[in-house]
């Protein structure tokens, strides 16, 4: 998963943030949650103009300890994983096209910030570019960090699954 670190800052009632891997992003709101949700809109902005421009994205750095981070949503990263796959390869997004035999405007539409592409086609697209998509899935709250997840922050649940004993534990 991409997952960028943020600074926050307050100024004047307002929480400002910005992504110091992604120059230029930077906004605002009412309070560090508020903000952390502004930043993701406004980071996934940043990465799309980058995309369009046929620029890099550059790669997130390594948070600090407690430091705040903001992560792209699952369909947006395989997006930005795929065109950055295409660079790492210097394949066209027509060349996409003949590998996979599709048309170009399909490619397209499977790079497009606003289109819900199928994941079969992400699996094909990758497989074209000599790649295989793994997932891995995680606690965030295991890893000491809380990351902002959609519109809610997540940390450690209050009910616990005890493998083998099928208990399921509230404090």
């Amino acid at each position: 998963m991409l997952v960028y670190p943020v600074e926050l800052k307050k100024d004047s009632g307002a929480t400002v943030v910005t992504v110091p891997d992604i120059p230029g992003v930077m906004t605002y709101g009412k309070d560090t949650e508020d903000a952390c949700l502004h930043a993701k809109d406004a980071l996934e902005t940043a990465i799309w103009f980058l995309m369009k421009d046929q620029q890099g994205v550059p790669s997130p750095s390594t948070p600090r300890q407690g430091q705040e981070t903001v992560r792209l949503g699952t369909l947006s990263d395989l997006k930005v994983t795929l065109y950055g796959a295409m660079r790492d390869r210097y394949v066209t997004k027509a060349e996409l096209a003949r590998m996979m035999g599709l048309q170009a405007s399909q490619v397209d539409r499977l790079l497009s910030r606003g289109h819900s592409s199928r994941l079969e086609l992400f699996d094909r697209a990758f497989a074209a570019l000599g790649k295989v998509v793994s997932l891995n899935l995680k606690d965030e709250w295991q890893a000491g960090n809380i990351h902002l997840t959609g519109s809610a922050r997540v940390a450690e649940p209050k009910a616990s699954y005890r493998p083998g004993n099928a208990s399921v534990s509230r404090p």
